[in-house]
Protein backbone atom coordinates (compact mmCIF):
# COMPACT_ATOMS: atom_id res chain seq x y z
CA UNK A 1 0.00 0.00 0.00
CA UNK A 2 3.20 2.38 1.18
CA UNK A 3 5.55 2.84 -1.15
CA UNK A 4 8.24 5.44 -0.12
CA UNK A 5 5.72 7.32 1.63
CA UNK A 6 3.24 7.24 -1.78
CA UNK A 7 -0.11 5.05 -1.73
CA UNK A 8 -0.20 2.67 -4.70
CA UNK A 9 -3.97 2.94 -4.85
CA UNK A 10 -3.57 5.28 -8.15
CA UNK A 11 -1.52 2.63 -9.93
CA UNK A 12 -3.53 -0.50 -8.59
CA UNK A 13 -6.52 1.34 -10.30
CA UNK A 14 -4.36 1.79 -13.78
CA UNK A 15 -3.35 -2.09 -13.54
CA UNK A 16 -6.92 -3.29 -12.95
CA UNK A 17 -8.70 -1.16 -15.67
CA UNK A 18 -5.74 -3.11 -17.92
CA UNK A 19 -7.27 -6.37 -17.03
CA UNK A 20 -4.05 -7.28 -14.43
CA UNK A 21 -4.67 -8.64 -11.06
CA UNK A 22 -3.88 -6.82 -8.17
CA UNK A 23 -2.29 -8.36 -4.90
CA UNK A 24 -1.83 -5.96 -1.72
CA UNK A 25 0.87 -6.72 0.38
CA UNK A 26 0.48 -4.70 3.53
CA UNK A 27 0.71 -4.64 7.42
CA UNK A 28 -2.42 -2.33 7.86
CA UNK A 29 -4.77 -5.55 7.28
CA UNK A 30 -7.59 -5.17 4.29
CA UNK A 31 -9.47 -2.60 6.47
CA UNK A 32 -7.43 0.13 4.46
CA UNK A 33 -8.53 -0.55 1.30
CA UNK A 34 -11.71 0.85 1.27
CA UNK A 35 -14.22 0.26 -1.32
CA UNK A 36 -12.60 0.32 -4.61
CA UNK A 37 -10.54 -2.63 -3.37
CA UNK A 38 -12.86 -4.11 -0.88
CA UNK A 39 -12.65 -7.52 -3.43
CA UNK A 40 -8.32 -7.10 -4.11
CA UNK A 41 -6.42 -9.97 -2.81
CA UNK A 42 -4.38 -9.44 0.24
CA UNK A 43 -1.41 -11.08 2.05
CA UNK A 44 -0.42 -9.51 4.87
CA UNK A 45 3.01 -8.71 6.12
CA UNK A 46 5.50 -10.32 7.04
CA UNK A 47 4.51 -13.21 5.07
CA UNK A 48 6.51 -16.48 3.93
CA UNK A 49 6.81 -17.84 0.74
CA UNK A 50 4.01 -20.27 1.12
CA UNK A 51 1.46 -17.51 1.69
CA UNK A 52 2.70 -15.67 -1.07
CA UNK A 53 1.78 -19.17 -3.04
CA UNK A 54 -1.44 -19.31 -1.65
CA UNK A 55 -2.29 -16.05 -2.46
CA UNK A 56 -0.79 -15.77 -5.95
CA UNK A 57 -2.87 -19.25 -6.20
CA UNK A 58 -6.27 -17.13 -5.70
CA UNK A 59 -5.41 -14.88 -9.04
CA UNK A 60 -8.08 -15.20 -11.55
CA UNK A 61 -6.54 -16.24 -14.99
CA UNK A 62 -4.88 -13.47 -17.48
CA UNK A 63 -7.17 -12.81 -20.06
CA UNK A 64 -5.28 -12.91 -23.68
CA UNK A 65 -4.50 -9.35 -25.30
Amino acid sequence: INLNGQESFPAAAILRERGIPVIFATGYGDSILGSEFADALVVEKPFNREELRRVLGRLPPLRPT
